[in-house]
């Protein structure tokens, strides 16, 4: 009886690697669809059937601890239709997350998100790195403000005091000679 408290421990982090195995595979799928695309997310309530041509196998979208039936992931939903070029933190931006609504193609912003692996959680990121995770998300993390710009990023204006870096001489432009042989 001493044994059981490990291999149940054993046999929950094997769960949540199965489960982080298939949120690499599904950020992999929608990376492929996007080649494929433009560059461009699928529309997040279509996301599951846009991305199941690129996965081989369709265990991938429910996680392993997921008593209810269908999709145990949601799609980020502020992605949905926009262009890869536009999401300008793909490290810190939140492609998938588990959630607690099921069904075809899932989306959302994190208020269904599903702690069910003793209290953490797995992520996907745009850039497709997995990470586990426990607590919360932050809403930045779906960047609804930050992380899509319509307008250029400016830099930041210097003090009118300060020395001024001068633009570095582009070196002459010389011909190459011919060499001559006789």
């Amino acid at each position: 009886a001493v044994g059981m408290p490990n291999l149940m421990q054993a046999r929950q982090k094997a769960q949540e690697s199965r489960c982080s195995s298939n949120m690499k595979q599904l950020a992999l799928g929608m990376m492929m669809y996007a080649q494929d695309h433009d560059e461009r997310f699928p529309k997040a309530n279509a996301w599951q059937a846009q991305i199941t041509p690129y996965v081989k196998d369709q265990g991938i979208f429910h996680c392993p601890v997921d008593g209810k039936p269908g999709t145990s992931y949601a799609m980020n939903q502020k992605l949905s239709g926009m262009s890869m070029a536009r999401v300008t933190d793909p490290a810190h931006t939140i492609l998938f997350y588990e959630s607690s609504t099921s069904g075809s193609s899932p989306n959302g912003i994190g208020a269904d998100l599903d702690a069910r692996h003793n209290g953490e959680f797995v992520v996907a990121y745009v850039d497709g790195h997995v990470e586990t995770r426990s607590g919360s998300l932050d809403i930045s993390e779906f960047r609804l403000d930050n992380a899509v710009h319509t307008a250029p990023v400016m830099a930041p204006p210097t003090h009118p005091r300060a020395p001024q870096a001068k633009p570095r001489k582009q070196p002459a432009r010389t011909r190459p000679t011919k060499t001559r042989h006789r």
